[in-house]
């Protein structure tokens, strides 16, 4: 209320009535009054005439010194609208002032403008007809009408009003399917004034040109006899299209049309029409029309030529290619009509095989050659065959027969008779249905002929010439005739007679210790003892390289020779090649060649060690090496200063053999602890292993001392271990020691270890024990008690104030707790502000599995004095320990006021969740604080969240999502943040966030008429009404117009919309742009005249150049691309990268009448720039981005290389040249022919191949002007200017003739010499001589050669008498002119003899013993040894006495052999030398052998090894070596015994003899193999016999097995100070597995030694695990887990028990064991001990006899061989 303080008062100055513009909803016109210039407010009434109701009067409101007030009333709408009037009149003090009457006026009408729009989607049309601008609001009966009949649909129609205008809106919209379209309808819009507009799709959318594909009746229908065939015309159109057939009159044909709706998801339909005719009526229709019509009567054509008439009388060849498979035949037939035709093939026996070929030739091409494989059911000798090409069933061209063409295939091999001077030639013939020839090995013919008969048989010729020199070496040339999958074959050599000697080779490669020397230049040799002439040649790596050979030196007694061939490298080179080969070839023999590697390959990496022998010397080193590979290495032992000892030990590791050992005494200038030691094993300069460097073994000793775990009721172990060179360890006070073991460590230290038990009174007393290591006069000790040897126990404390939730609640009484776990006897205290408290402690409570318990004391207090106190302690005394404490703030201080503020996330709101509120605070104390939420009504919401913040913690944020129930728009909401019942902080309050929004939906829809496109945008059912600022875009660019928008109201539901429209010039439509309608909340609608009309399809028609333009050399060729399409299309042309390439364009505006326009585009280059250009595209790009293209390929690429040939037809006339091309690719080339002078013959063919067709034949006649002997021809194929393939050339047809003679090679049991010869020329014929006198002969066959040449052949066979008696044989040819050829026995075979390989070798020294006889064996190896005598001589006499001499064996390689023996007693073959020789019948020397009994032999040197214990322990079986060296001669006798016993023989393998270098010295080893089934136990012996010792020589080896026979562990678990170890001993074999395990789970370890082996052959091994005991957590427990093959076992140890008896308890020990118990068990263990040390030395002792009776010569080491 306002009171003014003047006593005045005025009445009213002015009123008026005023009525709204509209009636409302509920049938009632509201009226106002207005009234001003009054004063006072309060003093004013209103009163009204008339029937009124709901008067409200609203309160004055001040204006300057004067009042306004209103008062308002609603009437009847049907009052109001009968024009009753109504007065208002206002009344105060100082008067009143009445309005004047107001009544209904009744609005002017104004008719609507109306407008119909369409919105095209994929599956729907929208049509919305806007009646716009009527007055007054009436509802406008719209109606719809489809094809001007009532619209069948449902329409939705809503009434608006301008706010403030009175000018109303209607809309009216239906939804029609879009496969409606296609029916082409037309829809119309009416008002009730008649007032219409209509859509048609017809306009809206321009029909597709149709794509038609005609095809005609396929020849194979037509040939079937089928009664009724089919021609197809597929038609790709929009719906409602037309498809019928056509005569050549236009006569209408029936048909049967079937439609598909959908074609691949387009908009598209299928329509395929079939015409259906007798097979003889498509004959008289030799052209039909397919007719397409669309609707609005577009018609489309498309003719198809059924038959095309031949202009030339058709001829059809049939032959075989002389290339390709061997079953082929080819069907060549020229002057062929375009179309379609088919290729077929027939037998002579009028059988018709089914495989039919059809082509289809386009125009301008009239040739065709199709291929046929003959099945192999036909391929016999009584079938010929013929080819059929046909058109119709009533038009076909047949070939003539072909002959016999299957056969056999056979070889003929021939050596052209010479002098023995010259080179050798030889020749093959090889005849079949295609046959192919080999020779063995590879040789590169000097000529070779493919001739074919007329029959079809073709015949191949090969020669060959061999060098003289190569010749006479011996090697064999066979030709293997290949044909029909069979093959045959015939060999010839000069050393068919003889087999050449096998050479013996020796190659030594170069000492490693020469390499290692840094040798410049370092040598491999390879001695050779071989036949005369023989070369010796190197190859390192595949590679030959130059090597110096000596001069031969003759073999005394023998005809071989020694060579001696050496290969110098630098040394650096050596190492880059993997192996050296010698090589050596002999006259007469195959090549033969040693290869040795030059570094042996390591099948796995070497592993090096180095250890200390725990018996013996002190200072004495040993290098173990295993899996080195074979060959020669080096041993050296280094310093860790660098320092290598010069002592360098080699050895050369045979095959087999992967381990070595060798001993090295340290000297004593290096005895000395700063000193370790490592060893290098040596392959090569660059190639070595190392061991890792041993300990410092003359260090300083070292000391460790351990407790054994027990259970605190029995006496404590403590075992002491001491590492040094030679330690020795002493107790103080002196103890007894129960236990003492001799370990070796990996790094080469002894570790002897010493256990003692002392009596668990005693150790409780705290008396320490000292442990005193001495070695190499020095000592270390270390001590430990029971009070060492234990860690105190760090108290658990766990300090909880009371919790906020309980002082908040008000309770009278709240809580602090502690909860300590400790050692017995704990006391807890409580003290607030460094006051002590009395509080309340529970009895303790022992906790399970440990032996600490749990204290738990609580203080408490009343709610309101926790507030007083700063902090509360609890305090914890131990006994034995210092006090500890644990003190929290009862109310952590505030260090700057919090700032609490309450927010709406703005994440949630966007993703839709409106109801979630964040309370964020910031600058909070830490510790206990709640958060609630509260409303503007004083309502606190039940759901609090209590948050514990940590140290530097100041902010939290909690979330709260508001209750449905108050979700209501008079709610606001705030947050409460509080610390105790008396400390909190509040937010801010939120407005009023439900207040409901509604988004608008958006539709932009378009009309497009001949000039103008309006596009309305309709933003509609939005809330509250806010002006949504619609943005036009043109091309996401503003755009330029001015758009009219306005904004409506759906009466009575305060919902809105809003229009807005613009007009663009159709012109615009032109450029496809895109508009766009945007409201302000980003919704949007965009509409293109890309999608409003579509474009229609191009024709494209490209023409590339012809290749005749290319060739004449035209400096400009052009390609055409002629284009039917829209206006502001582009046309263009891009080469293959895309890169767009300059054309000429001509344009016509208009295309007979209809919207496109013809764009042709010319591509015009040079020609030479034609061929970079493989492809060219024509490019059409239409607006919207519509890009279409069609490829025209300039070159074809070309799939496989063409083949060309050139050849002369056996039958016609003999001038006729035929060229054939086959795998030719498509399109244009030309075919020409030409001389050997260069001449081309003006005749040119063009052929425009189709696709698919890959093959082309053409004939041409040669003038008469080139029939003349020096021309040949070869014919080209050119697809451009520079990709051309020939043929080879022709031989010289016309020119002289010439003759072959050769000597076919006999079969050994033939009695007759076949001679054959070959004449070549126009038309050769043959003539045979014996002498002067003519010979009757066999005329095998006359064959066309492939170079055109015609070759006759003629055989004549001689008894094999009369061509030893040496007639000479001529053979004549005559033709143009006559060439003959002569041949004899003598100048065939007078070079032909060759020198036998001869072996001699003596009795066999067992054979000697046993039989007291001496057989001394000559072998022969010749060609034919029946040719050869075998003489034998005993100190140059000759003797044929006791002589068995074996029949002839024959061998695979074609030799033979004979072996003599020569059987002589002891006395004489110790006495005398004995001789073999032998002699050829046609020799004039003999050859000869010496041997004689060796006077000096040499005794072996024997010993055995044993196997490794990795190789026991793998599971495969064993190996025991006996290495026999040094012995002379090679004949001995090796076999095993076992305890006495000869083992079988199947049991052991020996290898063959290696010789030494000097050849005087030869060594042999012998394998034992060792089942892995069973182990065999005594004394194994290698026995070896030997001519150089009456008796046998006997190497032994016993108790093998000893190291790896399973003997279970044994493991125990001591403690040191931050430390545990596991010591597991008296175990075998060595392979052993520690892991430790933390609680069950596996825990990396600090270190786990190697296995250490002692004199028994038990191995022990020790694990230590790095543990603080600061990190060892109460209760968890550590365990040592062994695997070993003989099973596994675990020793565990935990933190309690450490706790309670200061000691570790060893869980794998029974609680149950008393004290007798555990003496005896000592007791006993003391005695195995002592007899196991006795076994000990015996052993030892042993061991050492035999091992130094054994010792091998070089440095192996027995026990580690494998």
């Amino acid at each position: 209320m306002v009171t003014v303080s003047s006593g005045g008062q005025t009445k009213p100055s002015s009123i008026f009535a005023v009525s709204s513009c509209g009636a409302s909803s509920d049938g009632f016109q509201t009226l106002g009054c207005v009234t001003s210039g009054f004063s006072p407010a309060e003093s004013l009434t209103f009163s009204w005439t008339g029937d009124v109701t709901g008067k409200v009067d609203y309160p004055a409101m001040k204006s300057s010194d004067a009042y306004t007030a209103v008062s308002q009333v609603q009437v009847k709408n049907s009052d109001w609208e009968a024009k009753k009037s109504f007065t208002c009149k206002a009344t105060n003090q100082a008067g009143s002032l009445e309005s004047k009457p107001i009544q209904f006026l009744r609005e002017p009408a104004v008719d609507p403008n109306i407008t119909l729009l369409a919105k095209v989607d994929d599956n729907t049309i929208q049509l919305l007809c806007l009646v716009d601008g009527f007055v007054p609001k009436k509802h406008q009966e719209v109606k719809w009408l489809k094809n001007k009949s009532p619209f069948s649909g449902s329409p939705v129609t809503r009434t608006l009003e301008a706010k403030g205008k009175r000018i109303f809106t209607q809309i009216s919209e239906i939804h029609i399917d879009a496969q409606q379209l296609n029916d082409y309808s037309e829809y119309t819009c009416e008002a009730s004034q008649n007032i219409s507009s209509t859509w048609s799709s017809c306009k809206a959318r321009p029909v597709l040109r149709p794509l038609i594909n005609v095809k005609k009746p396929r020849l194979a229908a037509a040939k079937d006899g089928l009664e009724q065939i089919t021609a197809t015309c597929s038609v790709e159109a929009e719906p409602n299209t037309k498809v019928s057939w056509a005569s050549t009159e236009n006569r209408e044909m029936e048909s049967d049309t079937k439609m598909t709706s959908d074609n691949s998801g387009s908009k598209t339909q299928l329509i395929t029409s079939t015409l259906t005719l007798n097979a003889l009526d498509w004959e008289k229709n030799l052209k039909v029309k397919c007719r397409v019509i669309q609707p609005c009567n577009n018609i489309h054509e498309e003719t198809v030529i059924i038959l095309d008439v031949p202009v030339k009388t058709p001829t059809v060849e049939i032959r075989r290619p002389l290339e390709g498979d061997n079953a082929v035949l080819e069907c060549s037939a020229r002057d062929l009509p375009s179309g379609e035709v088919s290729v077929t093939f027939l037998t002579n026996t009028g059988h018709q095989f089914p495989e039919v070929t059809y082509v289809d030739l386009p125009r301008g091409q009239s040739t065709l050659i199709t291929r046929f494989t003959i099945p192999t059911s036909h391929q016999k000798k009584e079938h010929s065959f013929k080819c059929k090409v046909q058109q119709s069933p009533s038009r076909d061209w047949q070939s003539g027969f072909t002959g016999n063409i299957f056969g056999e295939p056979s070889v003929e091999l021939l050596m052209v008779p010479n002098t023995g001077k010259t080179d050798q030639t030889l020749v093959c013939y090889g005849t079949g249905l295609n046959p192919t020839i080999t020779w063995k090995p590879t040789s590169v013919g000097t000529a070779k002929t493919v001739m074919q008969a007329a029959d079809g048989r073709v015949k191949v010729s090969s020669q060959i010439i061999v060098r003289q020199l190569k010749w006479n070496e011996g090697e064999e040339y066979t030709c293997q005739v290949t044909d029909l999958r069979k093959s045959v074959q015939k060999s010839i050599s000069v050393c068919t007679a003889s087999e050449p000697i096998t050479p013996l080779i020796n190659l030594r490669k170069p000492r490693l210790a020469a390499a290692k020397r840094g040798s410049e230049q370092i040598t491999a040799t390879c001695s050779v003892e071989a036949a005369p002439n023989t070369k010796v040649s190197w190859v390192l790596n595949g590679n030959v390289k130059e090597g110096s050979t000596s001069q031969p030196v003759d073999k005394p007694g023998s005809k071989t020779q020694v060579f001696t061939g050496t290969l110098t490298l630098k040394a650096s080179e050596w190492e880059k090649h993997q192996n050296v080969q010698c090589r050596v070839k002999q006259p007469c023999s195959s090549e033969h060649q040693e290869t040795v590697n030059i570094l042996e390959s390591t099948v796995k990496t070497p592993t090096v060690e180095i250890r200390r022998p725990l018996e013996g010397d002190n200072a004495v080193l040993e290098c173990s090496a295993r899996d080195l590979p074979s060959g020669e290495v080096s041993v050296t032992f280094l310093t860790n200063t660098g320092h290598q000892f010069p002592e360098v030990t080699y050895v050369d590791l045979p095959r087999g053999q992967s381990t070595l050992i060798t001993h090295f005494t340290i000297p004593a200038s290096h005895q000395k602890k700063e000193h370790s030691f490592k060893c290098k094993v040596q392959q090569s300069p660059s190639k070595h292993w190392q061991s890792s460097f041993t300990g410092n073994i003359f260090g300083e000793p070292s000391v460790e001392l351990l407790m054994v775990p027990n259970t605190g009721k029995t006496d404590q172990t403590l075992v002491c271990y001491g590492t040094g060179l030679n330690p020795t360890i002493t107790w103080k006070p002196t103890s007894v020691e129960t236990a003492k073991t001799v370990m070796q460590a990996a790094d080469g230290r002894v570790k002897v270890s010493s256990q003692i038990i002392v009596r668990q009174l005693k150790w409780n007393e705290g008396e320490e024990y000292t442990c005193q290591v001495t070695d190499q006069r020095k000592s270390v000790e270390k001590s430990i008690s029971v009070c060492t040897a234990s860690e105190p126990i760090t108290p658990l404390i766990n300090l909880r104030k009371p919790r906020l939730a309980a002082a908040k609640q008000g309770s009278e009484q709240i809580t602090a707790t502690c909860s300590v776990e400790a050692a017995p006897n704990t006391k807890v205290a409580w003290v607030l502000n460094g006051n002590v408290k009395e509080g309340n402690t529970k009895p303790p409570v022992d906790k399970p599995g440990s032996k600490t318990q749990i204290i738990t004391s609580t203080l408490t207090l009343k709610a309101s004095e926790w507030e007083k106190h700063q902090n509360v302690q609890c305090r914890v005394k131990q006994p034995c320990s210092s006090e500890q404490q644990e003190t929290v703030n009862i109310l952590e201080p505030v260090v700057k006021t919090p700032t609490v503020e309450i927010i709406r996330p703005l994440a949630d709101v966007l993703k839709g969740d409106y109801a979630v509120l964040e309370c964020s605070a910031r600058d909070l104390p830490s510790g206990e604080v709640s958060v609630t939420i509260l409303t503007n009504t004083g309502h606190q919401f039940p759901e609090v969240t209590y948050v514990d913040l940590p140290r530097g913690q100041s902010t939290l944020i909690t979330r709260f999502t508001i209750p449905t129930t108050h979700r209501k728009k008079e709610h606001s909401f705030t947050c409460k943040v509080q610390q105790s019942p008396s400390k909190l902080w509040q937010s801010t309050s939120t407005g009023y966030i439900f207040e409901p929004a509604v988004d608008p939906n958006i539709t932009l829809l378009a009309k497009v008429d001949d000039n103008t496109v309006k596009l309305l945008c309709l933003l509609d059912g939005f809330v509250p009404k806010k002006h949504q600022e619609v943005k036009w875009l043109k091309n996401k660019s503003p755009f330029s117009g001015s758009p009219v928008t306005r904004t409506l109201e759906a009466a009575g539901k305060r919902i809105f919309t809003q229009i807005s429209e613009i007009h663009i010039d159709a012109q615009q439509l032109n450029d496809y742009s895109e508009y766009t309608c945007q409201a302000s909340q980003d919704i949007s609608s965009t509409w293109s005249s890309c999608k409003a009309r579509p474009l229609l399809r191009p024709l494209i028609n490209v023409k590339k150049p012809r290749l005749a333009a290319a060739k004449q050399g035209s400096e400009q060729i052009s390609a055409t691309c002629s284009v039917e399409v829209e206006p502001n299309t582009k046309v263009s042309w891009v080469s293959t990268d895309n890169r767009e390439m300059t054309s000429d364009i001509k344009m016509t505006s208009d295309n007979r009448g209809s919207k496109t326009q013809l764009t042709t585009s010319t591509l015009t280059l040079k020609a030479s720039d034609w061929e970079k250009n493989l492809k060219v595209k024509c490019r059409v790009l239409q607006p919207c981005n519509n890009i279409h293209e069609e490829t025209v390929i300039i070159l074809e690429p070309v799939v496989k290389i063409p083949t060309v040939e050139i050849r002369r037809p056996l039958e016609g006339d003999s001038a006729v040249l035929e060229c054939s091309a086959r795998d030719l690719p498509s399109g244009e080339v030309s075919v020409t022919f030409l001389t050997n002078t260069g001449h081309q013959f003006p005749e040119v063919t063009y052929v425009d191949l189709p696709r698919g067709q890959s093959t082309l034949i053409t004939r041409f006649t040669i003038p008469t002007t080139h029939r003349r002997k020096e021309y040949s021809f070869k014919c080209k194929v050119q697809q451009s200017p520079s990709r051309v393939w020939q043929s080879t050339s022709t031989g010289n047809i016309f020119g002289e003739s010439s003759v072959e003679l050769s000597v076919v090679p006999r079969n050994p049991d033939s009695e007759a010499q076949t001679l054959q010869c070959y004449g070549t020329g126009f038309n050769p014929k043959i003539t045979w001589l014996a002498g002067s006198t003519e010979k009757n002969a066999v005329a095998q066959e006359t064959t066309m050669q492939a170079d055109g040449r015609v070759k006759v052949s003629s055989y004549v066979t001689v008894p094999l008498d009369e061509w030893r008696e040496g007639v000479v044989y001529t053979c004549k040819i005559n033709d143009f002119s006559t060439v003959w050829k002569s041949i004899s026995d003598c100048k065939v075979g007078e070079h032909l003899a060759q020198p036998p390989q001869q072996y001699l070798w003596g009795p066999s020294f067992t054979v000697m013993k046993s039989d007291g006889r001496a057989p001394v064996t000559c072998l022969v190896i010749a060609h034919k040894v029946k040719d050869f005598t075998i003489t034998w001589r005993v100190e140059n006499r000759v003797t044929s006495q006791d002589v068995i001499q074996e029949f002839p064996r024959n061998h695979n390689n074609g030799s033979q052999s004979v072996q003599s023996v020569l059987m002589l007693s002891e006395q004489l073959w110790d006495k005398y030398d004995v001789s073999c020789e032998v002699k050829h019948r046609c020799m004039k020397k003999a050859q000869y052998v010496n041997i004689s009994k060796i006077r000096d032999p040499k005794r072996p040197t024997v010993q055995v090894f044993k196997p490794s214990d990795s190789d026991f322990s793998d599971s495969h079986d064993s190996t025991l070596l006996c290495l026999i060296t040094g012995f002379y001669p090679a004949d001995i006798s090796v076999h095993w015994g076992l305890n006495g016993r000869k083992l079988p023989a199947s049991r052991w393998n020996n290898s063959p003899l290696g010789s030494h270098s000097s050849g005087r010295e030869f060594s042999m080893h012998s394998a034992l193999t060792l089942p892995e089934s069973e182990r065999e136990h005594g004394t194994f012996s290698c026995i070896v016999e030997h001519q150089s010792s009456p008796n046998p020589i006997i190497s032994t080896v016993d108790s093998i097995h000893a190291s790896v026979i399973n003997s279970v562990p044994a493991v125990e678990l001591m403690q040191a100070r931050d430390e545990l170890v596991c010591l597991v001993y008296d175990y075998s074999p060595s392979v052993i597995n520690i892991t430790w395990l933390l609680d069950g789970v596996k825990v990396p370890h600090k270190h786990t030694t190697r296995p250490a082996k002692g004199p028994d052959g038990k191995f022990s091994v020790k694990s230590q695990l790095h543990v603080l005991a600061s990190e060892w957590a109460p209760g968890s427990k550590y365990t040592c887990l062994v695997q070993h093959v003989t099973g596994s076992s675990t020793q565990n140890i935990s933190k309690e028990e450490i706790i309670e008896q200061n000691i570790y308890y060893n869980e794998n020990l029974s609680d149950a064991i008393i004290e007798d118990t555990a003496e005896e068990t000592w007791n006993m263990a003391c005695a195995f001990i002592v007899l196991f040390l006795l076994s000990l030395i015996y052993g030892c002792s042993v061991t050492l006899v035999k091992v130094n009776t054994a010792r091998p010569a070089r440095p192996f080491h027995s026990r580690d061989f494998k």
